[in-house]
């Protein structure tokens, strides 16, 4: 409509009468791609802070309690294969 005043999402606003209908539109297309890009970019922002504090503040830890739990696996391994050498080698000795 002549003189109505549009606002768009990305704080521009546009006098209707101004521009043809196919440019109000393309404009408005426009600045929602670059809404979008926005949040898009905001969002990869607070990801990236996300992994940066995964990897230097939990990380660390989480992969050290890891380790200890590799190792306690790792020994209970070799204590479980001794005790069955030892049956194996008592069974052999008997037979």
């Amino acid at each position: 409509k002549a003189g109505q005043l549009t606002r768009y999402a990305d704080g521009t606003e546009l006098t209707g009468a101004r521009l043809p209908k196919s440019s109000r539109v393309s404009f408005k297309v426009d600045g929602e791609i670059h809404l979008g890009k926005k949040e898009m970019l905001d969002e990869w922002e607070q990801l990236e802070t996300k992994w940066n504090h995964l990897k230097t503040v939990k990380g660390p830890p989480m992969k050290e309690a890891a380790a200890e739990t590799a190792r306690g696996v790792a020994s209970a391994l070799e204590q479980a294969a001794a005790e069955l050498k030892k049956g194996y080698d008592k069974i052999r000795k008997i037979l």
